[in-house]
């Protein structure tokens, strides 16, 4: 084996080597789908519950003025925690992918 041979097959395996810890260490899809959803999970959470009972003070409040403060209580809680499912859905989804492309990234 001549030494440029040598030199060129060193080479090689120590590039081989510098590259392989890298690729090992990549997170699988189904892992990085478990972490995103806990990730969304904890962070989304409380959105329904926050709606309502925001929608339903304001809706107290609304309701108190206008004589009927069970009422506007109740209905300010029904569409507060309408209003909570579909914003905490499209806040989850934007966590959820944020979470799973840092992991893939990893």
């Amino acid at each position: 084996m001549t030494k440029i041979k040598a030199l060129s097959l060193a080479a090689t395996a120590a590039l081989a080597l510098a590259v392989l810890p890298a690729v090992a260490e990549a997170k699988s899809k189904a892992y990085c789908q478990q972490y995103a959803h806990r990730y969304a999970s904890k962070y989304a959470g409380g959105s329904i519950v926050g709606g309502a009972v925001t929608g339903g003070l304001i809706g107290g409040v609304i309701g108190s003025l206008s004589g009927n403060f069970g009422q506007g209580l109740g209905i300010g809680a029904g569409i507060g925690a309408v209003t909570g499912v579909l914003g905490s859905s499209q806040h989850y989804d934007r966590l959820y992918w944020r979470g799973y492309n840092a992991c893939r990234k990893w």
